[in-house]
């Protein structure tokens, strides 16, 4: 009888060996983490802008779906899916923010562009204010970039505002999904590019 208990305790000791093994084995992290990026303009790019020129580039707010480090996709009747596992290495709102930077410095080489909470010394500099309504999009689909920005020129109180609404394709992945995003983005800088050049226009 004390064979078999003996027996019968080594098979459990063996077993919760082998459980626990498993348990404290290490295990891969599928979580993927993405960063909005700039893109270079293309060579052919013009937006003719004096030299001097600041901007400062004022707060701005993200739709509510982007102030989380998930990131979120558009599905069918309106739902969305918040990805565990696809996740941004910084707050939407703060990469858009760094990329737009970025982005309108490389399209006008000549402007000196300021970001909050970086700001301009000089009573003369233009102040860019954007507003988001969507940026959102299907993971298999289109992914769009809808709102309004408006820019101030305190010098000569001339101002210039313009509604947006972009679209890009994803492909099916969060890679070309993130990549869709960096790209409206750019469009978006473009516009706001030429439309700090035509407030600056001289006669």
């Amino acid at each position: 009888m004390k064979i078999v208990a003996l027996f019968i305790a080594c098979c459990a000791a063996a077993v919760l060996s082998g459980c626990v093994g498993d348990f404290l084995k290490p295990k891969d992290d599928p979580t993927q983490f993405y960063i909005l990026r700039p893109i270079p303009p293309k060579a052919d790019w013009k937006a003719d802008v004096p030299a001097g020129v600041q901007v400062n580039i004022l707060p701005f707010s993200l739709p509510s779906y982007l102030g989380r480090h998930q990131m979120v996709v558009l599905e069918s009747g309106g739902r969305v899916e918040i990805s565990e596992f696809n996740r941004w290495a910084e707050l939407p709102v703060s990469g858009f923010n760094r990329v737009l930077l970025d982005n309108i410095s490389a399209l006008l080489p000549s402007v000196d562009a300021y970001a909050y909470p970086s700001v301009s010394p000089r009573a003369d500099a233009l102040t860019l204010r954007l507003f988001v309504d969507e940026f959102l999009g299907s993971l298999n689909g289109e992914v769009v970039l809808k709102g309004m920005w408006v820019l101030y020129s305190p010098k000569d109180k001339k101002s210039a505002e313009k509604k947006f609404k972009f679209s890009a394709k994803a492909s099916g992945s969060f890679d070309s999904y993130a990549e869709a995003m960096n790209a409206l983005i750019f469009q978006l800088c473009q516009q706001i590019s030429t439309g700090i050049a035509g407030l600056t226009k001289t006669k």
